[in-house]
């Protein structure tokens, strides 16, 4: 956060901590709006607390400026991705334009830094 900030910070609500290769949701709730001289939350996310996890988690936090510090204290492979909270199809078939950009597996292995690091 702060000058080193990945993501803008997070609006109060529900959203949904999800991690596309283990399979897990769970749930972070955003208490209330972040002030300009809030310092960012350190949220110490061990994996092991939610993978495997029979039941959703909850985390909640005062305000959305936060540093997540994901900690992989398990064979897993973890990756974790913040979602609005919508319902299930509305996720799985989200549109394009309303999706967050990112870096596909195709546009990598096709990049000049990769091919000049990997290649045969």
């Amino acid at each position: 956060c702060g000058k080193d900030e990945l993501r803008p910070v997070l609006k109060p609500g529900l959203y949904r901590m999800h991690c596309p290769v283990a399979r897990t949701d769970n749930y972070l709730n955003v208490l209330g709006e972040a002030k300009d001289d809030d310092k960012p939350i350190k949220l110490k996310l061990r994996i092991s607390t939610i993978v495997p996890s029979p039941e959703p988690t909850t985390v909640s936090v005062a305000h959305g400026r936060i540093h997540f510090d994901v900690l992989p204290d398990t064979n897993s492979f973890f990756v974790l991705w913040i979602q609005n909270n919508k319902d299930e199809e509305t996720l799985f078939r989200l549109p394009p334009e309303e999706r967050a950009p990112y870096t596909s597996a195709t546009q990598m292995l096709h990049h000049s830094s990769f091919q000049r690091l990997f290649k045969d």
